[in-house]
């Protein structure tokens, strides 16, 4: 139990508090951007393996919160995005993992780069393409 606490006070409860702290001054930014670092384990379209439940229902959560934070702040014009960076070769995903760290970040720039308002609300693989809630 302690575990899944601190782990949705990570994943989820931090980058809601974080966007609460900062909101004065993102307000403030002529680019109004909000991304959050979730994973494809979070949707529940894509669970077709079961297992994991503490990350996957702290990503599922954070997915809530993006979604929640782009109803409440896309009337103030922000784009508020949650991003799965892919499977990346760290400690965390393995050397199986398929994708090497810097391929990830030059997609996740590359995706946050090209949002507009249209885009706020969504789930977004850092390849540009779209993701089932």
């Amino acid at each position: 139990m302690e575990e899944w606490r601190r782990v949705f006070e990570i994943n989820t409860i931090a980058p809601l508090k974080l966007v609460e702290a900062l909101h004065a001054k993102l307000s403030q930014s002529s680019i109004k951007k909000i991304t959050c670092l979730s994973s494809k384990v979070g949707s529940m379209t894509e669970n077709t393996s079961g297992g994991g439940y503490i990350y996957r229902s702290s990503k599922a959560a954070l997915n809530s919160v993006v979604k929640s934070l782009s109803n409440d702040l896309s009337p103030q014009g922000f784009t508020v995005l949650a991003l799965h960076p892919g499977w990346v070769k760290t400690q965390m995903g393995g050397p199986n993992a398929l994708i090497d760290t810097d391929t990830s970040a030059s997609g996740l720039i590359k995706v946050i780069e090209q949002a507009t308002q249209e885009n706020s609300g969504q789930f977004i693989n850092y390849d540009g393409s779209a993701l089932p809630w």
